[in-house]
């Protein structure tokens, strides 16, 4: 090989040699440049908004678990967003989300219907529905027992006055609504009790009213019933039996039927079933005369013979 290919073949690569080795050199002053500047560049500022831990549908009541803080950054506009420092996460505990909400989405004042406001009530019955309200007692609201969220069937108590003017009245109940919500006990809507610092139940005496989800035919007859007699709240169990969920038959219960070894048998006015006619009809003919007799038959002589 001739001397001055040599050469040439070497110079090529020292050339090329020293321009990976200067472009190296360039990438790593510039990383530590990059590097040092973003180390004294000042962090860039967040802040805190509440979202939602779970997609969140519209309607439902809002917990302390229903929603987390979620860092974001404070040079976008935060004013429709609960800011932490501004806003608790006690301060929507109670409230009612007014549209359909998704996992990490911030919350705002105006999708949330907070206790006492006007409207929540409102967000928390399902499209079609109405709310009723009816009086409750100690005994006929289940103690205080019955909170928002549960189910329950609705039973009227009334007195028919009976058909004979000398009998006394009848007592008689019946289920005239099954399987409806309560939405609301008074004025409350949040679904656990309020607690103070101390652990303790506040508002812990039985409401005095509950209100109920109901269709609008449904709403009607609550209103009809009101005026009968006594409502009552039947609390139904969180789980279903085996076969449950068509419309029962509807059921009533008379006053002797409670109380059967008092009163015993039905009411006089009731209707009873006709007793059997033992006698047997004889035709006597006696010339030109035809006679018709009711004579006793043998059942009815037997029975009464000494």
């Amino acid at each position: 090989m001739p001397r001055r290919l040599i050469l040439i073949i070497v110079a090529v690569l020292i050339s090329a040699g020293t321009f990976l080795l200067i472009q190296r050199w360039v990438r790593g002053s510039l990383g530590r440049q990059a590097s040092v500047a973003a180390s004294h560049a000042p962090a860039r500022p967040v802040i805190h908004v509440l979202v939602a831990k779970a997609d969140l549908s519209q309607g439902r009541v809002l917990t302390a678990d229903s929603v987390r803080w979620q860092t974001w950054p404070s040079d976008e506009p935060p004013d429709p967003y609960l800011v932490q420092g501004k806003w608790q996460v006690g301060d929507v505990v109670g409230a009612v989300s007014r549209a359909n909400l998704s996992a990490g989405e911030p919350l705002t004042a105006a999708e949330l219907a907070r206790p006492g406001e006007r409207g929540a009530l409102a967000a928390t019955l399902t499209p079609g529905d109405r709310a009723v309200t009816v009086n409750v007692t100690p005994s006929t609201g289940n103690a205080g027992f019955i909170v928002p969220g549960d189910r329950v069937d609705l039973i009227l108590t009334m007195t028919r006055p009976s058909n004979d003017k000398d009998s006394p009245p009848h007592h008689v109940s019946e289920t005239v609504l099954r399987d409806v919500r309560v939405v609301g006990l008074d004025q409350t809507l949040a679904e656990d009790p309020k607690i103070d610092k101390k652990g303790d139940k506040k508002d812990a005496s039985p409401p005095k009213t509950a209100t109920l989800e109901v269709t609008p035919k449904q709403a009607e007859i609550v209103e009809v019933v009101a005026d009968l007699g006594v409502l009552s709240l039947s609390l139904r169990s969180l789980g279903r039996a085996d076969g449950e969920g068509a419309p029962d038959a509807p059921t009533h219960t008379w006053d002797s039927e409670a109380a059967q070894g008092v009163l015993g048998g039905p009411p006089s006015d009731r209707p009873r079933r006709a007793a059997p006619d033992l006698r047997s009809r004889v035709v006597v003919v006696r010339g030109d005369t035809v006679t018709e007799m009711m004579m006793p038959s043998r059942a009815l002589t037997a029975a009464v013979a000494p």
